[in-house]
C-alpha cells in the first residue's frame, strides 16, 4: 500500500492482486508548507513566519529549525525532498545538529 503511487486499479490488476483502500488515520495529520521564510496551512493560507533564522551552518532553509521546534512540542514531522542528494545532505544536517543545543 502507498499513498503516493497512483493508478492502484492498474497496479493490482497487472499483479492479478485483490485491492485494499482505506483512509483511516489513526493519529490526525496536519499539513503546513514552509515558502521562504513564511508557514501556510493545507489551504496556502498565511500561518506565520518563521522566527528564528538558521542557526545552523548549510542550514539556509530553517528545516532543523523546525524540526527541533515540532519535536519539542511532542510532534512528529516527514519531510519531503525533491532530490536524493538533497534528502542525504539534510539527513546528514538533521543527524548532526538535532540533539544538540
Amino acid at each position: 500500500m502507498s499513498a503516493t503511487l497512483p493508478h492502484m486499479n492498474v497496479l493490482s490488476k497487472w499483479l492479478e492482486a485483490d485491492l485494499y483502500c482505506a483512509d483511516f488515520r489513526p493519529v490526525p495529520l496536519t499539513v503546513y508548507v514552509k515558502v521562504g521564510g513564511s508557514i501556510l496551512n493545507d489551504k496556502l493560507e498565511y500561518v506565520r513566519d518563521i522566527e528564528v533564522p538558521g542557526l545552523y551552518d548549510n542550514d539556509n532553509e530553517m528545516i532543523v529549525n523546525l524540526c527541533r521546534e515540532t519535536i519539542k512540542q511532542g510532534k512528529s514531522v516527514l519531510i519531503f525532498c525533491p532530490a536524493e542528494s538533497w534528502c542525504e545532505q539534510l539527513a546528514t544536517l538533521i543527524g548532526m545538529t538535532m540533539f544538540y543545543d
